[in-house]
């Protein structure tokens, strides 16, 4: 009987030391899973972060006083870029006076404005502070007129079609 009782015994323990080996490979399955899961998860995060900040960025600069079209003491026009205030505004940023205030407003940025009519090779770089070991870049792009004031000597004003190209990183 005592022979017996052990060949029992020791069935019990394979059978214990079988389920326990299960468990603990479906818990590993299940923690590789989870860390896949989350990986991904904090990936599209990241990117969904980084889209938001793309526009973010290009509607704070779409809507900044020192580039948008005004007339006198009317409110300044929505979607317009005045050409004479963005080539002050870009000279202004080279001198290093405003930097950490327009650098807290853009982070590490460049912003490009393209003329698409009537003279699609002109373009400006108005802030370039890019980052140099960036993970990802993101690039949005928004559509806005030009106005020119300089071209019949500050009476009339000459308005392109244009669009605002905003690079972030990440």
């Amino acid at each position: 009987m005592i022979i017996k009782k052990t060949k029992q015994g020791q069935i019990h323990i394979t059978e214990t030391i079988a389920v326990l080996f299960i468990f603990f490979v479906l818990l590993f399955f299940g923690l590789v899973f989870y860390y896949k899961y989350a990986d991904v998860s904090a990936k599209e995060q990241l990117a969904e972060n980084l889209e938001r900040r793309a526009v973010d960025s290009t509607t704070r600069f779409i809507f900044l006083p020192e580039v948008q079209c005004t007339q006198g003491e009317l409110p300044p026009f929505s979607y317009c870029l005045d050409l004479l205030k963005l080539n002050a505004f870009k000279d202004m940023l080279l001198g290093d006076a405003l930097d950490e205030y327009y650098f807290h407003l853009f982070s590490f940025a460049k912003i490009t404005i393209q003329e698409v009519y009537p003279d699609p090779t002109r373009s400006w770089v108005v802030y370039n502070k890019p980052k140099i070991d960036y993970s990802s870049k993101k690039i949005t792009y928004f559509s806005t007129a030009l106005e020119d004031t300089s071209v019949f000597g500050g009476t009339e004003p000459s308005i392109y079609f244009g669009y605002v190209a905003m690079e972030v990183y990440s």
